[in-house]
C-alpha cells in the first residue's frame, strides 16, 4: 500500500531523493537504518507519516563537495520538500543554515 507520493516521478538512478515508500526495506546501506525501518512499517501497512529520504550517495555527493549541494541535488530536495508541504497542507521548518541542515547526522 503506497500511502503517499513524493518523488516518485521516475526511476533515474542519479536521484539522491526518494520517497520513503519507495525504499527498500532491507537496504539500510543505502538510505540508512532510520529510513529503511519505516520503509519496512509502510510495506507492512502501517502508517507512516509522509517523508523523503536523502541516500548515502546524497550525503557522500554533500560532503565530498565542500558542504555545496549540486544545483539538481538542490532542486531534487526543493520539490521534495514542496511536495511534503503540499501533504501536510503546512509549511516545513527550516534552520537558519538553509537546508544543511538536512544532512545533520542522526546521533552526535
Amino acid at each position: 500500500m503506497r500511502a503517499h507520493a513524493i518523488m516518485q516521478d521516475g526511476a533515474d538512478a542519479k536521484r539522491f531523493v526518494h520517497d520513503i515508500v519507495e525504499v527498500e526495506p532491507n537496504d539500510a546501506r543505502r538510505f540508512g537504518g532510520k529510513a529503511a525501518s519505516l520503509a519496512r512499517m509502510a510495506a507492512a501497512g502501517l502508517a507512516i507519516p509522509p517523508a523523503f529520504v536523502i541516500s548515502t550517495e546524497g550525503f557522500r555527493a554533500f560532503r565530498d563537495s565542500g558542504g555545496q549541494l549540486p544545483a539538481t541535488f538542490l532542486s531534487e530536495v526543493h520539490e521534495a520538500v514542496r511536495q511534503l508541504e503540499a501533504l501536510r497542507e503546512r509549511p516545513v521548518g527550516t534552520a537558519a543554515g538553509g537546508l544543511s541542515y538536512l544532512f545533520a547526522p542522526a546521533r552526535p
